[in-house]
């Protein structure tokens, strides 16, 4: 799994599943409250995670908890636009 740290509460991450030709990488970011809000880039999927993370926040627990739907749907147009270009942005950095 590739990893890379955007900054203290975001990171960018490859699962390589074969979701794409590049895999499937996922935006993670930690809210102020603790919370992680999630953007699965490759297939368009956006959630939020009610954990609290005092660390970084470690992408196999994200995706054991995405896997089995743990997750609630967050329908933010703005969250959605704002991920997506971080994700146009860095996704080559995972890939």
């Amino acid at each position: 799994m590739k990893v890379h740290k955007l900054s203290g509460d975001t990171i960018i991450f490859n699962t390589g599943r074969p979701y794409s030709d590049k895999g499937q990488v996922i935006i993670l970011m930690r809210e102020q409250d603790g919370s992680l809000v999630f953007y699965d880039y490759t297939r368009d999927v956006l959630g939020h995670l009610d954990v609290q993370w005092n660390g970084t926040p470690v992408p196999a627990a994200l995706m054991q908890r995405y896997d089995q739907g743990y997750y609630s749907d967050v329908s933010s147009l703005i969250v959605r636009r704002a991920l997506t270009e971080i994700g146009n942005e860095h996704a080559d950095k995972v890939c």
